[in-house]
């Protein structure tokens, strides 16, 4: 019973059904609704204290309607040619592991993986967070082979480890430059900066290791892609935003894209 906020049939872009130029027309598609705060990836409850000294909890099980979708993924396709893993925001942090997850798991499909606004959070790693949402226990043995830990694990060593274990999946990560999104939370965890030059370097970093990562960075401050009309309308340096996700969900090799910097960038 999701809220029209987080019920995808309320969704433009790639949800939007009856739109001819819809890449993912012709695909079955699995919605994993959000309502946990823990990146998909918990496995804990903690309590917490209002301003008003008054305590509620909240159950960080991100983990547990995540491996939901994926038994219902498994037991309804049991051999798929293709599977796109796609996250937006929180889904995006996590996206890596659960792409490395079923790459795993159909081990003769291919497995292309699509990332929405999260690319730029250039941060020491934040234990913090880990710790309060559990979710080192989430992780199989075999994602952590690097042995990283809630004090060592940054948000970009999500795409290491996951490359490490599956290292057929392609990684895409679309971005825009000054994600207002991005760099509010990047202002609570204590580090408030322009988003673009971390997310440059976080990206150059990647790629070093990761060679056919490709990344998308459009001007502006919007936050995330494939729910909103924007995947239609965007377009940097005269490629569209759905047609690079059109050209990645067919399996081709598709290019970085990047907005022209400074000016070019903060549009």
């Amino acid at each position: 019973n999701a809220e029209a906020g987080n019920d995808p049939r309320h969704y433009d872009g790639a949800f939007a059904l009856n739109n001819p130029e819809n890449p993912f027309l012709d695909w079955s598609q699995i919605f994993v609704s959000y309502c946990t705060g823990d990146v998909h990836m918990g496995t804990a409850e903690r309590e917490y204290t209002r301003e008003d000294g008054t305590r509620f909890t909240i159950a960080h099980r991100g983990w547990a309607n995540s491996s939901a979708a994926l038994e219902y993924l498994f037991s309804s396709f049991p051999a798929p040619e293709h599977v796109v893993v796609s996250g937006g925001s929180a889904g995006a942090l996590s996206s890596p592991l659960f792409a490395a997850l079923i790459a795993r798991h159909y081990n003769e499909a291919q497995i292309t993986h699509f990332a929405g606004g999260a690319g730029g959070y250039r941060l020491p790693a934040p234990a913090a967070l880990w710790q309060q949402w559990g979710v080192f226990a989430a992780f199989p043995d075999w994602y952590n082979a690097r042995g990283e830990t809630p004090d060592t694990l940054t948000m970009p060593d999500l795409y290491r480890l996951a490359a490490d274990a599956a290292p057929g999946v392609r990684f895409h990560l679309f971005d825009h430059a000054y994600d207002a999104v991005q760099e509010d939370f990047l202002r609570m965890l204590g580090y408030p900066a322009d988003l673009l030059p971390g997310l440059d370097a976080n990206v150059a970093e990647l790629q070093a290791e990761i060679p056919l990562l490709r990344s998308y960075v459009s001007p502006g401050e919007f936050h995330t892609l494939l729910r909103y009309s924007e995947l239609y309308s965007r377009s940097t340096n005269d490629v569209r935003a759905v047609d690079w996700v059109r050209s990645i969900i067919n399996g081709e090799t598709v290019d970085d894209v990047h907005c022209t910097a400074p000016a070019g960038c903060r549009q």
